[in-house]
């Protein structure tokens, strides 16, 4: 039996849920240890019952310190590192070693734990996400430099080369520790096991029935730009479709007050909307995928984004910000309509919907299709199979 210890954000159900479940459905031969970094108290997602254990973040602080604004950021902190000390400890008592310890998302926090996190498995493994690096500030960059230093491997997935370019550039990462292995896409799995669903179906089950839908954004986080893609619409609204509708999919990353402003900004402007807030299952998100006949795409900073290539896999024309960069999705070719500022977007969606012809390669889709979790799942179980096996 393979063990592992795999630290990260339990409620990260789209990936780190996806991840388990993959392994799990893939191999028995593989133990997962959870140690849940976040200090929330919500109730677990479905997929918690799937690691074997669960290790959480315990509070040592008298109740007054996590009122106290100053104080609860940094008592928190603290209480994550005194509980993987605390671990570590357990860990080397009942002489228990994992064969691998696997961080998912880099915090520059561990680099104060690092032996500890290092003590208590074989091989030390390092997957950053995009946003951890990306938008980190250049002292936790240096933490995190130094977290690479003492680590085995570092994953990044064969479909995000520009990723894996950023992480040799901001972390020093030498070439030896990469390892091909990266994120898994579960909707890439629906889409592929329901081809044969029409756009007509989709939008009849969404409510959108002889709608043009423009899908803006894929969550509610600020970072997504709403509120700019919104203002470019309503300068060209007169010469969009008549029946067209903004779809906004805001069921995760956002906060009431910035919904709110969202809706807000599409009333003045007299723009027709939906806005999805709730919950949506792998089976409604497909729905929301195989409806689009567009998709405006313009976040500030992206890794590899799984969404662009999910609607792309459903033939869905997208219109990309063109700091986004996707070379793995331009070998064949530029699957997209790029705009370089918001000044250029209005005409740039504008040109997509007048485009009669598809400029999405076919080499492409096959390559999109092998990037659900049932491909991508069996390339860590791989990984972990190696790790475990070398001296």
């Amino acid at each position: 039996m393979i063990r592992v210890l795999l630290f990260g954000n339990i409620y990260e159900d789209k990936w780190l849920g996806s991840f388990i479940r993959s392994i799990k459905q893939k191999s028995t031969e593989i133990e997962v240890d959870f140690f849940n970094v976040v200090t929330d108290t919500l109730p677990y997602p479905e997929s918690a019952k799937l690691w074997a254990n669960i290790h959480v973040v315990t509070p040592y602080f008298p109740a007054f310190c996590y009122k106290i604004p100053k104080l609860r950021g940094l008592s928190k902190i603290l209480d994550i590192l005194i509980s993987i000390r605390n671990l570590s400890k357990h860990v080397r008592a009942t002489g228990k070693q994992y064969d691998i310890v696997h961080l998912s998302f880099l915090l520059g926090l561990y680099i104060f734990v690092v032996d500890e996190i290092r003590s208590m498995g074989k091989r030390l493994v390092l997957t950053p996400w995009g946003s951890d690096i990306l938008r980190a500030k250049q002292k936790n960059l240096k933490r995190l430099a130094k977290l690479v230093e003492k680590a085995d491997y570092v994953s990044c997935g064969q479909n995000a080369p520009r990723f894996r370019e950023d992480i040799i550039r901001l972390l020093k990462v030498p070439e030896y520790k990469f390892v091909s292995a990266g994120f898994g896409t579960e909707m890439i799995d629906h889409i592929n096991a329901y081809k044969d669903l029409s756009k007509d179906v989709a939008k009849k089950h969404l409510g959108l029935e002889g709608r043009y839908v423009m899908v803006c954004a894929y969550n509610g986080n600020p970072c997504q730009q709403h509120l700019k893609i919104i203002d470019s619409i309503a300068e060209i609204k007169q010469r969009l479709p008549e029946n067209f509708i903004l779809l906004f999919p805001m069921t995760y990353g956002g906060n009431e007050k910035y919904v709110r402003e969202v809706k807000g900004r599409l009333e003045e402007n007299g723009l027709l909307y939906k806005i999805l807030e709730d919950y949506l299952s792998n089976g409604e998100l497909l729905y929301v995928r195989k409806c689009a006949d567009l998709f405006i795409h313009a976040q500030t900073t992206d890794a590899n984004s799984g969404t662009v290539a999910e609607y792309l896999l459903c033939r869905t024309k997208v219109v990309n910000g063109a700091w986004l960069l996707y070379p793995q999705r331009e070998k064949y070719g530029v699957p997209f309509y790029k705009f370089q500022s918001f000044d250029e977007l209005g005409a740039v969606i504008l040109q997509a919907i007048a485009d009669k012809t598809s400029i999405i390669p076919d080499k492409l889709l096959e390559d999109i299709s092998k990037d659900g979790w049932s491909h991508v799942g069996q390339q860590w179980i791989n990984f972990y199979n190696s790790c475990a096996t070398t001296d």
